[in-house]
């Protein structure tokens, strides 16, 4: 993984340039949701200094061969099998209670906020499975904030959602495969200043509402280059982007 003092970064078929971030995102955490695809994974995976793993995201690391660096969890969704490997490959590990206050996901953020100044991170193995996970997954990101940690993506090889924060602007430059859907989402009551270009429905200056997602299902305007323009003034955006391959 590449950057530089503009807040550029590339990770697997997408280039993100942000007016908000300076800093490569140096940790890859891998939570126990749906397992992307190995090629996607072991690619990944070697653009990062370290890797934290959730819980059962040992599992996918024992899959994929990928060795973590750290294991944090409980150990009731992880297995045996993957946490006998992690032992015998010297993963550190912290094991906690099963009876506790934060899940498993929240727990490793919050030992990497206190590992690490303003660390940056991406986020995977978090899509899939039941909604009230993903829903926590994805406000346990902003959460994150409130322990230093900076979660620069959620990703994976089917799904990406960004957090945009105002005043920010982002343009994305994608390779092939370019994802099939562009949604955007107000992740607090009121988003203001939005626009967005490059796309089949453009918007300028527009207020999004977290009680009324309208900005959903939009596509890559073909007649114009891979790229799409994204900006917010005040609040905080989520961009989520969809490849049905």
């Amino acid at each position: 993984m590449n950057t530089s003092k503009t807040g550029i970064f590339h990770l697997n078929g997408w280039k993100l340039r942000s007016s908000r971030f300076n800093k490569v995102p140096t940790i890859l955490l891998i939570a126990g949701g749906r397992a992307p695809s190995v090629e996607w994974l072991v690619q990944t995976a070697s653009l990062f200094d370290e890797i934290w793993c959730a819980d059962a995201g040992i599992d996918i690391c024992k899959k994929t061969g990928i060795v973590p660096h750290y294991l944090v969890g409980d150990s009731d969704s992880s297995s045996l099998e993957g946490r006998t490997w992690a032992e015998k490959m010297g993963v550190h590990i912290e094991t906690y209670p099963v009876d506790k206050e934060y899940t498993d996901l929240q727990l490793t953020l919050r030992r990497i906020g206190e590992t690490y100044s303003s660390p940056e991170v991406v986020l995977t193995g978090c899509w899939g499975g039941r909604l009230d996970h993903t829903w926590s997954n994805i406000f346990s990101a902003l959460w994150a904030e409130d322990w230093g940690v900076h979660i620069r993506s959620l990703c994976d090889d089917k799904e990406a959602l960004f957090i945009l924060q105002g005043a920010e602007q982002v343009s994305f430059c994608f390779n092939r495969p370019e994802p099939e859907i562009i949604s955007l989402f107000a992740l607090e009551e009121k988003v203001e200043g939005v626009s967005i270009r490059g796309t089949r429905w453009e918007l300028e200056n527009v207020s999004l509402e977290m009680a009324r997602p309208y900005a959903i299902s939009n596509r890559l305007e073909k007649s114009r280059e891979d790229y799409v323009e994204i900006s917010v003034d005040k609040g905080r955006l989520a961009v989520y982007l969809y490849w049905t391959e």
